[in-house]
């Protein structure tokens, strides 16, 4: 359970660097950007984790949501994140 931990914590604190770049770059990100950076470098999806991707204070939602284009999350609405 330890090495399942350590590696939910790799990818997490990987899919927090894709967020800050892609936020740098675009001005705002989404959980689907950087599930889709990730799976581009080869790396596998978060699960539950993906829902601490933007949990601190250098985050704020936008007030916009866009609808999620992964099939798995049935067209749900998701939020749409920048730096502060």
């Amino acid at each position: 359970m330890a090495l399942g931990r350590k590696a939910k914590a790799f990818l997490l604190h990987q899919a927090r660097k894709y967020a800050t770049e892609i936020a740098r770059s675009r001005g705002e990100v989404t959980a689907d950007d950087v599930r889709a950076a990730m799976a581009d470098e080869g790396l596998p999806g978060l699960g539950m984790a993906a829902g601490s991707i933007f949990r601190g204070p250098e985050w704020v939602p936008t007030g916009e949501m866009k609808t999620s284009a992964v099939v798995a999350n049935h067209a749900r609405e998701i939020k749409v994140w920048r730096l502060k």
